[in-house]
């Protein structure tokens, strides 16, 4: 399950943006912690997947691939 978080991770900070997948790490973390108390534990991996579908429809470059330089 670590493998397809890290997966998740990169896509939405951008492939080949270290500062981006930090901030993917983040973001992902935050919506982890932040689910959790309303919702089974066992439904979050569905809500993290449901964010990395929708992000990848609406920037498909990556969500911080503006931090690229």
């Amino acid at each position: 399950i670590y493998q397809l978080k890290s997966f998740v991770v990169t896509v939405l900070g951008g492939l080949g943006n270290p500062a981006g997948a930090l901030m993917g790490g983040i973001a992902l973390g935050l919506v982890e912690g932040l689910a959790t108390p309303f919702m089974p534990v066992s439904w979050i991996p569905i809500v993290e997947f449901g964010l990395f579908v929708l992000c990848l429809i609406a920037f498909p470059r990556g969500l911080f691939s503006a931090l690229k330089r």
